[in-house]
């Protein structure tokens, strides 16, 4: 019933409050430009991820030193009343219609606070997030305690009192508690629950550097990016003292998803940044004009002076052809050699068609000779470490292309998820493969 109540009051609001949208993204262009709207990965239902929607009311103001001013001193004095009218909220219609929210609910908020998060305060996931809760009823910033973590600790009262008559009822107090405060934004995360180390975000509703990994891999998952972008190949990868880090960059119709490794240079107080050994590369979804790119690069750039990392080298993804955009994301680039690809969601009809002469002649010839492939058990990487190293001996490769037994050891404790693969003639092991 709750449902098909949202679902048709949503409509009805869209339809009647069109005229309103139209009004408030007019004013937005006139007074900051595009993009009108602003869109944030937000953790829903069971924390599932989802896209919230609300009118963009900040501008991108920064001191001398470059950095973004507050939140509260980047909002124009002409906006102040769309966010006190909460005319800003009002695109996450869209959201309820979609079924990603409902009216009545703990508000939906960042990615990055649920590592923070007590065993009660996780509760708040056990319904969908609202377009109104127990915070914004009782003023929508201005909660006592004014911050984030008083306000999860008060949705739990919306959670236990799950009644749209309870919420509607205390409306009235929710307006005219806003007209006692002129506080616009919220300050950030302060949790009941002792953290580990925080890192700086570059904003709150904007760009932002990530090294948490539940947060990370949310990302990763919510853009469905391959085991190359998870935090566990990272960790894989790294090398000791070096450094793990996403830069995120979310625009109107598109998103920056940049992973790389952070590592100090030898000898020096600088850094430089890289992909690790595979295939990455900063990732571009949705849609992006060149100037957005170059905005884009021109606030990582600010970030790398500020911090000394003074290089940065790119390994592109070819299945995700990322270097499109990539080449105008980098000062140069540069091809080193064919990369060969297998497209493994395709059906097999499909790859076999693909293959070369050569490849088929080698298949004609495995299976002559008795080839078997089979699926290895984890014990038996020590196998693949062996084949690996005889190779790399027969190879001549230089020292810095091996792998130790740490590398290995994490794909046999399956630390990243991957298939093993055997091929056995005679008993004997002869090829052995990893994905």
């Amino acid at each position: 019933m709750k449902r098909t109540f949202d679902f048709t009051v949503s409509l009805i609001a869209i339809l009647i409050l069109l005229p309103v949208y139209v009004v408030v993204a007019l004013v937005i262009y006139t007074k900051l430009g595009r993009p009108i709207f602003f869109n944030q990965v937000r953790p829903g239902y069971k924390g599932e991820l989802f896209k919230i929607y609300k009118f963009r009311t900040m501008t991108n103001e920064t001191d001398a030193e470059g950095q973004l001013l507050p939140d509260a001193d980047r909002i124009p004095a002409s906006l102040e009343w769309i966010r006190r009218l909460s005319l800003d909220e009002i695109p996450q219609f869209v959201n309820i219609l979609r079924g990603q929210m409902s009216f009545v609910g703990p508000r939906p908020l960042l990615v990055s606070y649920l590592n923070h998060y007590t065993k009660e305060q996780m509760t708040r996931h056990d319904v969908l997030p609202g377009l109104t809760g127990w915070a914004q009823i009782h003023g929508r910033n201005a909660t006592r305690g004014n911050n984030a973590s008083s306000k999860i600790n008060g949705t739990q009262h919306t959670i236990r009192s799950d009644s749209i008559f309870i919420s509607c009822s205390r409306r009235s107090r929710w307006s005219s508690r806003q007209k006692e405060t002129r506080r616009l934004t919220r300050p950030a995360w302060v949790s009941s629950r002792v953290s580990t180390e925080v890192f700086p975000m570059m904003s709150l509703s904007d760009e932002r550097l990530i090294r948490d990994p539940r947060e990370w891999d949310a990302l990763v998952a919510t853009y469905q990016l391959d085991c190359y972008y998870e935090y566990a190949y990272f960790e894989l990868a790294k090398e000791r003292d070096e450094i793990p880090e996403l830069f995120y960059y979310p625009t109107e119709f598109g998103t920056l998803i940049y992973p790389y490794l952070r590592r100090q240079i030898p000898g020096t107080l600088f850094e430089d940044i890289t992909t690790p050994y595979g295939y990455g590369g900063p990732y571009f979804t949705g849609i992006w004009s060149l100037d957005q790119i170059r905005e884009a690069r021109e606030r990582f750039e600010q970030y790398c002076n500020e911090t000394g990392i003074v290089t940065e080298t790119v390994r592109f993804h070819p299945l995700l052809h990322n270097q499109e955009l990539g080449q105008y994301w980098c000062h140069q680039t540069d091809i080193l050699q064919p990369t060969v690809t297998l497209e493994l969601t395709d059906p097999f009809e499909t790859i076999e068609g693909g293959f070369s002469q050569m490849t088929r002649r080698n298949i004609r010839k495995a299976r002559r000779e008795g080839v078997t492939i089979r699926l290895g058990r984890p014990e038996e990487y020590h196998d693949f470490a062996r084949l690996y190293q005889m190779t790399m001996d027969k190879h001549h490769a230089d020292a810095r292309y091996y792998f130790d037994q740490t590398y290995f050891d994490h794909f046999a404790e399956r630390r990243i998820n991957n298939v093993l693969l055997l091929a056995e003639q005679d008993g004997h092991i002869i090829a052995v493969a990893s994905y």
